[in-house]
């Protein structure tokens, strides 16, 4: 995982007294808020007193940049297709597990891995920082074994990891969907939005997907390795010629997570997987237009597949989202696609209006060949956060 935890949470104190709206004594070189941008000479420490309602941009002395928004026009969303891949795959040496070799622990280099598959995982009895793009003086190791312990896993098990899925950002905020097979099984894993400027001189952030405290950034696979995560966060800034952002998982060997911070490097956690975000420029991007909903997806999909504390039965049980259909016995139509179709289901009513009426008043228009048989009670059951939350998850769709 990219990462300075000295320098990330000095950043992080930086941030939490701009957003909290006073004066603090900061050495920036440019604050951008929606109110505001000031110039600071970098040279020199200086007090910076801005009304902030919402953080914009942060450049500090030494090029780091924390955003926490984009500011991007509310119709437009541009979405990426991500593949996760191992440090080795991304041509990085970085990695957070070792192999032993007599009293001494050793990273495994991109040319070297194939033939270490068979050999058993170790975790290291300290904190090693990680070197991703091998500049120090010793990025492979050896390092000390001292209360190093084995994993109950192989490299070729370590390696099989694998993960995919969507980020899509509209306006200041953006959303993530993706999907992970063959982790460490009933295992604890945090998800990093890290960002660090390029060698010669590589200065790493890590900051917990979500919010800041790292109170929605805490996820467990199942019994097959398998896990899924969707949730909100601010709009990420792309990586550029001289910055890199990347998506990072990370499973802690103590199971458990650390908040705000990763935890140890090495020693309880293990970056696992990694996902690069592209320039803006790249193609892959899809841009698109779509209304802005003032509602959490994350929270949508909670409702969606679960009831949401409000529902005794889900809404998935009868709406699949893969286009196959329910076998309820009352089952409706699917939603896969859900976003683009809606668009034509009724000539005179918006997408979002259209989702809106389907919810409140489903019985307003009925999808052929399916009966009138959705549940009628949902506009007193479901506060406007929930709706304006469930329609901002199905355009996701």
């Amino acid at each position: 995982m990219l990462r300075s935890m000295r320098l990330w949470a000095a950043l992080f104190i930086s941030v939490a007294a701009l957003t909290a709206c006073g004066s603090e004594t900061i050495e920036v070189t440019r604050v951008v808020t929606q109110e505001k941008t000031v110039e600071v000479d970098a040279t020199r420490e200086v007090e910076v007193e801005v009304e902030v309602t919402r953080l914009v941009e942060v450049e500090v002395s030494n090029d780091i940049e924390v955003t926490r928004v984009v500011e991007q026009p509310v119709d437009t969303v541009r979405s990426i297709d991500l593949q996760f891949g191992v440090h080795q795959a991304l041509g990085m040496a970085g990695q957070d597990v070792f192999v032993k070799k007599g009293d001494e622990l050793f990273r495994q280099t991109p040319d070297e891995i194939d033939g270490l598959l068979s050999e058993t995982v170790y975790r290291s009895g300290f904190e090693i920082e990680a070197d991703e793009f091998a500049v120090s003086d010793n990025p492979f190791g050896p390092f000390s074994a001292e209360g190093a312990k084995p994993l109950a896993m192989t490299f070729a098990d370590w390696q099989t990891a694998t993960g995919s899925g969507t980020y899509k950002v509209q306006g200041d905020m953006g959303t993530v969907d993706f999907s992970f097979e063959n982790l460490v099984p009933n295992a604890v894993y945090t998800l990093w939005c890290a960002r660090g400027k390029l060698p010669p001189d590589p200065v790493i952030v890590n900051l917990p997907c979500g919010e800041l405290d790292g109170s929605q950034n805490v996820f467990e696979s199942d019994g097959d390795g398998n896990l899924h995560i969707a949730m909100s966060l601010p709009a990420r800034r792309n990586s550029s010629e001289t910055h890199l952002s990347v998506f990072a998982i990370a499973y802690h060997s103590d199971d458990q997570s650390w908040g705000p911070v990763p935890g140890p490097f090495g020693s309880v956690t293990h970056t696992q997987l990694l996902a690069p975000l592209p320039g803006p420029d790249d193609e892959a991007w899809q841009v698109s237009t779509q209304p802005h909903v003032a509602g959490d997806p994350a929270r949508g999909r909670d409702i969606f597949e679960t009831g949401g504390g409000i529902l005794s039965t889900q809404c998935i049980h009868c709406h699949t989202l893969d286009g196959t259909l329910s076998t309820a016995k009352y089952g409706g139509p699917s939603l896969m696609d859900i976003s683009t179709v809606a668009a034509d289901r009724v000539p005179e009513l918006s997408t979002v209006e259209y989702l809106r009426q389907s919810i409140l008043d489903p019985s307003a228009y009925v999808v052929e060949d399916f009966g009138d048989s959705m549940e009628k009670s949902y506009q007193y059951l479901f506060s406007e956060e929930d709706i304006n939350s469930l329609v901002a998850f199905l355009l996701t769709q």
